[in-house]
């Protein structure tokens, strides 16, 4: 593993200090290597291949030079003394501010949003293609999903606006499934529409973007739990994910122009980890929005990424898997055990921030080889939360 940093300069142990606690650090490199580098495209990530249709480039390895516009709002992660760059643009983060859930409100628009014919026509056969093969190996499910087409703040009182819209789930095979399909010689949806170095706004976006969900969930002695998917998911098989996800759907906003608030919605969607690993919404006694991001892998996607801790003990957790819904999702999961002495400070000192890079650099690399980016993504976020909040509490 370590060979695949032997290229970036290692940080000193002030600066390690420095950038784990506000998350800032310049790093020299070489020369002639460009600060774009430093990115998801320059690590070895394991991607599980299959025979199935794929119409996006999972792996995206041109992406700082494609989004290079967007670099600077590119989310950090910090491993073991180097920073790299994922491709995930932070549209809303929430762990500095740290705003209850209670602070973000939801807004359903009329209509469902419908893929404009000049897009449709890149991707038709791709889309047909891709459908064929959904269906033939799975059960296609074109279900009424909600993208995300707005974020606002109000100032008055302090909090956000999230404007939402729906739409079929085929809309999202057309977009930003088959982003990188080719017609002949022609250019992919990608190259038409993201052509100067950035994304657009989320409103004038021409793709579905499907609002996706993250949680991380902690056990009562603060373990982990990660699942690995299994074979007969869609997409990202055989990766290691966090602990729940999915996209938010139809019965989450069901009725339009309703100021919906953001603890009724988030309550609905801690169903992810009821039905993928059996944990009751009753036993979660804390739950916290990190923040959203979009992807750009998916060419800007939108995905809410939160943390939530139950009252449960590991073996609760394999108790309750055994019943889950969904189960047949995941290939398994595993607890990965934080230091719960380590943890349970109010404040952390100097020595206590170290100390705990040091065990989310453990927790990264026990899952890096078939880390997804949605896990990674939340990583980060929640140590910049974590961070965060043991500082407040000084």
């Amino acid at each position: 593993m370590d060979n695949l940093f032997s290229f970036f300069c290692k940080a000193s142990k002030n600066e390690l200090v420095r950038s784990i606690a506000g998350d800032t650090i310049s790093f020299l490199l070489p020369p002639g290597i460009p600060i774009s580098t430093i990115s998801w495209g320059a690590f070895k990530i394991y991607k599980l291949m299959n025979k199935d249709v794929n119409f996006v480039d999972w792996q995206l390895k041109e992406w700082s030079f494609i989004y290079h516009k967007e670099l600077d709002n590119a989310l950090n992660l910090q491993y073991k003394g180097t920073l790299m760059k994922l491709p995930q643009v932070i549209t809303l983060d929430n762990t500095q501010k740290q705003y209850e859930v209670n602070k973000f409100h939801f807004i359903q628009e009329k209509g469902s949003f419908v893929v404009e014919n000049q897009y449709r026509g890149i991707t038709e056969k791709a889309y047909s293609l891709l459908l064929e093969s959904l269906n033939k190996k799975r059960t296609f499910n074109n279900g009424l999903c909600i993208r995300l087409k707005k974020i606002e703040f109000d100032d008055l009182d302090s909090s956000y606006i999230l404007t939402t819209q729906a739409v079929r789930y085929e809309q999202y095979l057309r977009s930003n499934l088959t982003l990188d399909a080719k017609l002949n010689n022609s250019n992919s949806l990608r190259q038409t529409i993201h052509n100067n170095g950035t994304l657009e706004s989320l409103e004038h976006s021409p793709l579905a973007n499907n609002f996706g969900i993250n949680i991380l969930a902690f056990t009562a002695d603060y373990g982990l739990i990660v699942q690995q998917r299994g074979e007969k998911v869609a997409f990202r098989r055989g990766e290691y994910c966090p602990s729940g996800s999915g996209t938010l759907d139809d019965q989450d906003l069901p009725e339009n122009n309703i100021r919906y608030s953001g603890e009724q919605i988030v309550r609905g969607l801690l169903r992810e980890l009821t039905e993928e690993i059996g944990i009751d919404k009753e036993s979660i006694r804390k739950y916290f929005i990190l923040g959203i991001t979009r992807e750009l892998i998916r060419g800007g996607q939108p995905e809410l990424f939160m943390v939530a801790y139950t009252n449960h003990t590991e073996e609760d957790v394999e108790k309750e898997w055994k019943q889950a819904k969904d189960r047949h999702e995941l290939e398994k999961f595993s607890v990965f055990r934080f230091d719960k002495g380590l943890m349970d400070k109010n404040v952390f000192d100097e020595e206590d921030v170290i100390k705990f890079g040091l065990e989310v650099d453990r927790c990264i690399e026990n899952y890096f080889e078939k880390a997804s980016l949605p896990f990674l993504t939340a990583i980060a976020l929640w140590k910049k939360y974590i961070l965060e909040l043991k500082r407040k509490k000084a």
